[in-house]
């Protein structure tokens, strides 16, 4: 399969079967609130853990999500100027997300490509 293909079908997928999430990167965390950058809310796939993907020593807790990120939400996060000319590109540990007006925490991220062509971002989500 071609990426461009994979990379339709994931995004007509999500569009069809998500809900919509917001990701945020905190920029400066001296003033309270902490000072950050957030997406406009993007369509993600979102679920728990099951029962046999939660093992010792995996890091993966009950109440855990997955959560799976079409590769052209990309182009929205590169849109996000941070201080400095920064772009927030993919998500990273440490950034935010909020779910169902719940923010949590991102803890993992793999990136899933064909070709050198990023299709989905799976993002481990605790909290």
């Amino acid at each position: 399969m071609i990426a461009s293909t994979a990379a339709s079908l994931v995004s007509r997928f999500i569009a069809a079967n998500g809900e919509q999430v917001i990701i945020s990167r905190i920029i400066d965390a001296h003033p309270t609130p902490p000072k950050r950058v957030s997406t406009a809310p993007i369509s993600a796939f979102v679920r728990n853990y099951r029962l046999e993907e939660i093992f010792p020593g995996s890091g993966i807790a009950q109440g855990d999500s997955l959560v799976s990120l079409p590769g052209d939400a990309l182009d929205q996060m590169r849109q996000l100027q941070m201080p400095g000319g920064v772009t927030m590109n993919v998500p990273r540990k440490g950034d935010k997300i909020q779910i169902r007006g719940r923010e949590r925490n991102i803890e993992g991220v793999a990136p899933i490509s064909i070709g050198g062509s990023i299709v989905r971002i799976d993002l481990t989500v605790k909290g």
